[in-house]
């Protein structure tokens, strides 16, 4: 029976895709095959996500912005009630010439006049302090912050009692270092409290409440933040159900439950595991509903287990603890006994006021008010930060599922018994194409799914459904940023390995490969011991053949050829070893297999459980292998199901295969081209659990030599190689072109229009730490740049030397001091500006360069059919087509000129060169060239990069390349 197979390698940025013939289940041939690439939704060097930078622009702007007008409110106010000038010259005088410390220290035991007490209030305006708004979740670095601030907050206020400063102002006011101290909103309202109550005593009659009110406001309201519970996502088990949040005791003890029924005892004899108790489980759910962490020694005191035993949870210190109800734990630290007295209706009602009154004023009102707390119990609960988040569950499935859990099931069964079905068991309505990704947060995931979408309908609609699926994903789509930052601390710890092997191998004049920097990366970790004859091996002999590199579960009966599979070890105790275990082999012999198990504590948890394991189960491991079971894996998996409806027919690949597949079958990849993703995908389409088991009867039948990193294998069809080949060959890579009109219109740096020696130019300040030798001579300020080249010529032009010292300008008149240079002003020679101008117009008040370039324009002349290209940049498209509301590309340039195509980034063009036909995509559209490189180029190679700017250059064909890369020539 014919079927066909679809194979996808999605990346962050690439997807590769082969659709494959099938008769009775045998691969027979490839029906079409190719590779789409698209940008990445995040930065390719901080891996942010590249809206994050606008987005932060953003949020300073209107944090300026509101700064603004909070300083213009409080002045309009302070006028109106005669707290300040009213002639806008006498302000500033009073502004700038009076010491605001001085005055805010004064204020407290003297009269100061009502101007001088409103510069006061004017200042602490100014200087506001830090207030955590207690609801907002943020993101892990932001959360730091804000601890590192709350304690340096900690650390002053003990400095000011010890001190003993009544206020922050009289504080500060004895301080050298006035500023870049971490203050509270706290310290500047009591210091706004007792300037006020000391000042009312001389200006009752202008110091009222109702003044007092309104000033307050001004300088210290804050606006709560904008509330963003439409993003939270929709119940995986209850769909027409909003997710719950983690702060719920519901939610907490949930998660505990899920803990505790994983946990298992070792026992340290027989080295088997062995699940709780029901009782032993009772006991620390119960204990943990009011402590917010466990520690695991204390959770073996708790359940009296002997010295020795342990949890499987906290083997390999990936678990620190148990986790408990945190909210509950805080909420009983904050108010002993209140929970307990409380019954179910007023424990919700409770749960509500603390969850959804923002405002702490407010909270501490009700608190005390309603529920008759004392001031510290309110203020000590108001205070609290419940854990941020939501589950992926409702609360309604949450407490459906909740008393299966405290009966014992896992989170699977537990579900089912509460009547709700497994992804694999719900009902899929069939489909004729994918619809609309999910709403998923990631966004590097959620765009490769919508491009997903764009190649598999393409497909769909070229060859029809597929009866079969088979997918790998990258890391980088796996994997959390908790695992991604793990995962980089170890590649640049294996980089560190692998120059070590390098240099050691050069000191021992031995020739440089994989498996020699292999051998020592494994040798360091065993910190150079055998593991099964605790032989010591030094560095001369581990690179002889009297060490050899080991698979700890034989790879002639399962396939792992993974490094948490392999150590180093003596040959002889290899060869002794054979296609055994270390279990099957030693475990007869107690006391050397106890030597063995002692030796390898130090290794990885993984590499441990290998050394232990009594049996291989091949079944097992294949069924690892393709069904990865990470989050993302689940989803697209969910995603790609109402094509083939039967989830058995949909397989999410963990990939470990794909290499060793690749190798055997002599297909050669070249990452320095876009067709390996299209060569991946074969071989995944060709990946299923028949061929797991061919590979591992292979190893068997061929005795592989253990560590050997090919070995025979037949290949899917005659002639294969040389198919994938061809196909490749003729692959045009598919590039997702980019007509948005998005990025900056403009560069950030603002400059001023000046006129330097008779001619004009535009100037910007830049600092004079960042000030760079050869920019001195651009200095506008004759006396400054003669003053900043005599101290870089002092310092032989060294500038970080030159400017360690404060550089100083004398003033002309003698006797009026001298200012220190802190930024200069450098002229620029620019074009192609865009200005900002005043109400009254004139000259402009900023310019700015103008960004990048949108697309090019080619045009031909009529009669002499010269070519010329006019560069669109990006504010010019804004201006066409968000204000102009005109098309955004120009067709008609005057009666002598037709109008050939239009290129933007990424678009494809063909050309001829040498009588051979070249396909090259759009790199980039520079100030005045356009930068070309051949369409599967994945690298900055200037042998694949082409340059077009001159007219002669300009000849050259558009196609359109739709995602699948069928190319066909295109007119605009």
């Amino acid at each position: 029976m014919a079927s066909r197979v679809l194979g996808l390698d999605l990346g962050p940025n690439s997807i590769g895709w082969a659709l494959l013939e099938l008769e009775d289940s045998s691969p027979k041939g490839i029906t079409a095959c190719g590779s789409r690439i698209f940008q990445e939704a995040v930065d390719a060097k901080t891996r942010t996500p590249k809206n994050k930078e606008r987005r932060d622009a953003r949020s300073a702007r209107r944090r300026l912005a509101r700064r603004k007008m909070r300083r213009d409110t409080l002045t309009h106010l302070l006028v109106k009630e005669d707290l300040l000038p009213d002639s806008p010259d006498e302000r500033k005088k009073i502004l700038e010439a009076s010491d605001p410390y001085a005055l805010r220290r004064r204020g407290l035991d003297t009269r100061l006049s009502l101007h001088e007490f409103g510069r006061a209030l004017f200042h602490l305006n100014q200087r506001r302090g830090f207030q955590s708004n207690r609801k907002a979740s943020g993101s892990e670095e932001e959360r730091q912050e804000e601890g590192k601030i709350k304690k340096a907050v900690s650390e002053l206020s003990d400095t000011m009692k010890s001190a003993g400063a009544r206020t922050l102002g009289e504080y500060l006011f004895e301080q050298p270092k006035k500023r870049c101290h971490y203050t509270s909103r706290d310290m500047y309202e009591d210091e706004f409290n007792k300037l006020w109550e000391a000042q009312k005593k001389h200006h009752p009659e202008v110091l009222t409440d109702p003044v007092r009110v309104r000033v307050h406001k001004v300088i210290f309201f804050q606006r709560p933040l904008k509330v963003q519970k439409f993003l939270v996502g929709k119940c995986s088990l209850e769909p027409s159900r909003k997710r719950c949040s983690w702060a719920r005791p519901e939610a907490q003890r949930f998660r505990t439950l899920q803990d505790i029924n994983h946990l298992t005892v070792r026992n340290p004899i027989t080295r088997h595991y062995r699940p709780l108790t029901q009782p032993e489980r009772d006991q620390l759910a119960n204990r943990l509903e009011t402590q917010a962490t466990m520690a695991w020694s204390r959770a073996q005191r708790l359940l009296g287990l002997h010295e020795g035993e342990t949890f499987n949870l906290q083997e390999g210190g990936s678990k620190k603890h148990l986790t408990g109800n945190r909210t509950l734990a805080a909420v009983h630290n904050a108010a002993p006994g209140l929970w307990a007295r409380l019954d179910e209706t007023q424990r919700e009602a409770f749960l509500e006021d603390l969850f959804s009154i923002l405002k702490e004023e407010t909270l501490l009102k009700r608190l005390t008010g309603h529920w008759g707390l004392s001031h510290e119990q309110a203020n000590a609960l108001a205070t609290i930060e419940f854990q941020p988040g939501y589950a992926n569950l409702s609360l309604k499935a949450i407490r459906s599922i909740l008393p299966h859990l405290e009966n014992g099931l896992n989170y699977h069964d537990a579900c089912q018994a509460a009547g709700y079905l497994r992804d694999d068991q719900k009902p899929v309505t069939a489909t004729e194409s994918l619809p609309a990704p999910p709403g998923i947060r990631n966004p590097v995931v959620s765009r490769a799914l919508h491009q997903v979408r764009r190649v598999v309908n393409a497909i769909i609609r070229r060859y029809g459904k597929p009866d079969e699926i088979h997918v790998e994903l990258a890391r980088d789509l796996k994997l959390t940023k908790k695992q991604k930052d793990r995962l980089q601390r170890q590649n640049t710890n294996n980089r560190k390995l692998n120059d070590e092997a390098r240099e050691c191998l050069q000191k021992l004049s031995i020739p440089d490969s994989g498996e020699a920097r292999l051998k020592y990366r494994l040798w360091k970790e065993q910190k150079g011991i055998c593991p099964y004859s605790g032989e010591c091996i030094g560095k001369e002999r581990l690179f002889s053949s009297d060490v050899e590199i080991d698979h700890i579960l034989p790879y002639s009966r399962i396939p792992d050829d993974s490094y948490m599979n392999k150590v180093v070890c003596l040959a002889g105790e290899n060869r002794d070893k054979r296609d055994a275990t270390p279990h099957e082999k030693w475990s007869d012999d107690d006391e050397r297999y106890e030597q063995i198990l002692q030796r390898v504590r130090a290794l990885p948890l993984p590499k441990r459980r290998k050394f232990e394991q009594e049996e291989i189960n091949l079944d097992d491991f294949i069924s690892r292998q393709l069904n990865e079971t990470r989050y993302i894996s689940r989803e697209v998996k969910n995603y790609l199901r109402p094509l083939v409806v039967n989830s058995e027919k949909i397989q999410v690949s963990t990939g470990q295969t794909t290499a060793i597949l690749r190798r055997a079958w002599d297909l050669e990849k070249d990452r320095a081209d876009h067709w390996h993703h299209a060569i991946d995908a074969i071989v995944i389409a060709l990946t299923s659990r028949s061929l797991f088991h061919r590979i591992a009867s292979t190893a068997a039948d061929k005795q592989a030599v253990l560590g050997q990193r090919r070995f025979d294998f037949s290949v899917p069809w005659e002639g294969f190689a040389s198919e994938v080949t061809e196909r490749i060959d003729s692959l045009v890579v598919s590039h997702a072109p980019t007509r948005k009109i998005v990025g900056a219109l403009h560069e950030e740096t603002a400059y001023g229009e000046v006129t330097m020696e008779g001619e004009k130019v535009y100037v910007r300040r830049v600092p004079l730490e960042s000030l760079k030798a050869k920019m001195a001579d651009k200095i506008v300020d004759r006396r400054i740049r003669a003053l900043v080249q005599d101290r870089l010529a002092a310092h032989g032009g060294n500038t970080k030397k030159a400017f360690a010292d404060p550089l100083y300008l004398e003033h002309t008149r003698k006797g009026t001091g001298r200012t220190q240079i802190r930024r200069v002003r450098i002229a620029n020679n620019l074009s192609n500006l865009y200005h900002v101008f005043g109400e009254n117009g004139g000259r402009p008040i900023k310019s700015y360069v103008l960004g990048n370039n949108h697309h090019v324009e080619i045009i031909e002349h009529v009669k002499t059919g010269r070519r010329k290209g006019i560069f669109v940049t990006t504010m010019d498209i804004a201006h066409r087509v968000r204000r102009q509301k005109l098309p955004p590309v120009q067709r008609d340039h005057g009666p002598d000129w037709t109008f050939v195509m239009s290129l933007t980034a990424n678009d494809t063009v063909q050309i001829e060169d040498n009588g051979k036909t070249k396909t090259y995509r759009v790199q980039k559209i520079s100030k005045d060239q356009i930068v070309l490189r051949l369409h599967n180029a994945a690298t900055l190679d200037d042998t694949s990069s082409r340059l077009l700017k001159t007219p002669n250059t300009l000849r050259c064909t558009k196609v359109t390349v739709d995602p699948l890369g069928n190319a066909k020539a295109t007119h605009d």
